[in-house]
């Protein structure tokens, strides 16, 4: 299959193709202009610049100039103004991005000055152990230089610790708590995952008692409703035009969806909640409004590295922007535009394509030696992304000496028979190698099912990777409830999980204790108030725990107190129930 600019999966236009022509052109322009500003290792004048780089900082102790090729070269010791670095896949941008966080320390960057954004907690803590590992074996345990550690005299282990790394999320979490008297929010928030975001959404429906149908449709699920608000709010698109375009068959909703829209969102607020979607666009509304706030940010990151720009959605883009907009501040961002796949859960393609428009100093470099796949396959990724026609050009080469098998392309009817095809083809190598040795790689879940249906009707072993993640289980959740009213006893959707977890305790009695315990100054003690006397004797143990949770010395111990009670319920509840 080839791809085009036409291409949905990656990149929606308007239907109407004259209206798609400004943004073409403005994207194609910005490109372009970047193109211009391209810094290839290769050509001589930038050789020697690179000579000149490394030769003023004769006291480093990691040899770079031997550990990356060139382009990586480049990209890992520029330090100053911003840069887009396009990094094929497979072309050592992890790597990059090591040697540029210890290129960084060796010359006197302090720590604290270093902000690492990437989208997944792993990817964040591979790059700073690998810097770690890289500064321990090189400067054998020793200090860096005075100039970044005069103030403490951190060893290296200490000094990588020091950066801020880790996800959007976690970094926005991080500013709400720690910056929460200047800009006036209640510290002892709690974060509603996409479940209790649903949860919430349905909460306020039913309480504000919208109407559940019309004549000919019934009300959208919790599930679609919370996903039309987050995408609302991240691809900046009016309930409305996202309803009309993506959700046609919900139109006749539209007014009771907008409103429903704005009543989650006071509700959170009321009860000190924030959903993923808030931890970023709130702290982009403080920046954008608290001079003091965004000033603070900017002194105090000033080398700024973002990975996986490619899928970055518009509050992230404003946040890298707000705080980078100085040109003071370091920018180096890392991406590729053709491994741009997340559009469904917000990433805006167009922010790594008007890098060049928002920042018109920028500069471009490319990583387009591959190291992980042989020349055919490469061949065939360029043969691809020739046919892709608005972009940045790349070319993936590799120096493997022998070429390798060419890639099979096969289509089949449906995914049965694509199943039976793949199983066939294990069974058929079978003799040379170990179940070990093959993964079948799917989109989703959903389609891997066909696959591990064969797997067993051939009695062949396997494993599943995936699958619930370990924070979504039931039960870890019903845990964390526990700790959520600890921390913010106006967490109603935690206090809603927790009462829903006793018999006889439906939505409507959840929702007049929860309101009774809020009202009451969050006092526990509601949970034995007469007016739930048919309640209060099963509800007596809970009232216990808390009160034990809330009084124990260190959080051990408060959850300590929360497994008891816990494992006590599900013992009782699940007595008997071998499934279980």
């Amino acid at each position: 299959m080839t791809t085009s600019i036409f291409d949905t999966r990656r990149y929606k236009y308007p239907q109407n193709f004259l209206e798609m022509k400004p943004k073409l052109a403005r994207l194609e322009q910005a490109i372009k202009k970047l193109e211009t500003n391209l810094i290839d290792a290769n050509v001589q004048a930038n050789t020697k610049l690179l000579t000149q780089r490394l030769d003023s900082h004769l006291g480093l102790k990691v040899d770079y100039a031997s550990e990356l090729n060139p382009d990586q070269l480049m990209a890992a010791t520029t330090s100053e103004g911003k840069v887009l670095v396009i990094a094929g896949a497979g072309s050592g941008k992890t790597k990059t991005l090591t040697y540029r966080t210890s290129y960084l320390l060796e010359n006197g960057v302090s720590p604290k000055e270093i902000l690492l954004l990437t989208f997944t907690r792993k990817a964040a803590n591979e790059i700073k152990d690998r810097a770690k590992s890289l500064l321990a074996s090189s400067l054998s345990n020793q200090e860096l230089s005075d100039d970044a550690l005069a103030e403490d005299k951190l060893p290296t282990d200490k000094a990588l610790n020091s950066i801020t790394s880790g996800t959007f999320h976690s970094f926005c979490n991080m500013l709400l708590r720690q910056y929460s008297g200047l800009l006036g929010i209640n510290p002892r928030f709690t974060i509603l995952d996409t479940g209790d975001s649903e949860d919430a959404i349905d909460l306020v429906h039913k309480e504000k008692k919208y109407p559940t149908q019309t004549k000919t449709q019934a009300f959208p699920r919790k599930k679609t409703l919370q996903n039309i608000i987050s995408t609302s709010r991240n691809r900046r698109i009016p309930i409305r035009d996202l309803i009309e375009s993506s959700y046609p068959d919900i139109a006749v909703h539209i007014p009771i969806i907008e409103q429903l829209a704005i009543d989650f969102h006071e509700y959170k607020r009321a009860n000190h909640l924030y959903d993923f979607d808030d931890i970023i666009s709130q702290v982009v509304r403080h920046l954008k409004t608290n001079e003091t706030f965004r000033q603070r940010l900017q002194n105090t990151y000033r080398y700024v590295m973002v990975d996986e720009y490619q899928d970055t959605n518009i509050p992230q883009k404003q946040l890298i922007d707000l705080i980078c907009e100085p040109d003071s501040v370091s920018l180096m961002v890392v991406g590729d535009d053709n491994q741009s796949i997340y559009a469904f859960r917000g990433a805006n393609y167009e922010n790594i394509l008007l890098f060049g428009e928002t920042y018109p100093n920028a500069k471009l470099i490319k990583l387009e030696q591959n190291y992980r796949s042989t020349p055919s396959v490469l061949n065939y990724i360029n043969a691809l992304s020739a046919q892709i026609t608005l972009g940045y050009q790349k070319q993936l080469y590799s120096d493997a000496p022998i070429a390798g098998d060419k890639p099979i392309f096969r289509r089949l009817s449906d995914e049965t028979k694509e199943a039976s095809y793949i199983i066939d083809k294990i069974v058929a190598l079978k003799p040379e190698y170990d179940y070990n040795d093959f993964a079948v790689l799917c989109r989703t879940s959903f389609q891997s099912n066909y696959v591990q249906l064969e797997f067993m009707a051939r009695n062949i072993p396997f494993i599943v990777v995936g699958g619930i993640k370990f924070i979504e289980r039931r039960h870890i959740k019903d845990v964390l409830a526990f700790v959520k009213v600890l921390y913010n006893p106006n967490d109603t959707i935690a206090w809603h999980r927790i009462l829903t977890l006793f018999k006889g305790v439906g939505a409507v009695t959840a929702t007049r204790l929860t309101q009774a315990i809020t009202a009451d100054n969050n006092a526990f003690e509601s949970l034995l108030a007469a007016s739930f006397a048919k309640k209060s004797d099963q509800l007596k143990p809970l009232y216990h725990t808390l009160t034990k949770a809330q009084q124990a010395e260190t959080v051990e111990a408060a959850i300590e107190h929360i497994l008891e009670f816990y494992i006590r319920w599900c013992s009782k509840k699940y007595a008997g129930d071998k499934s279980q």
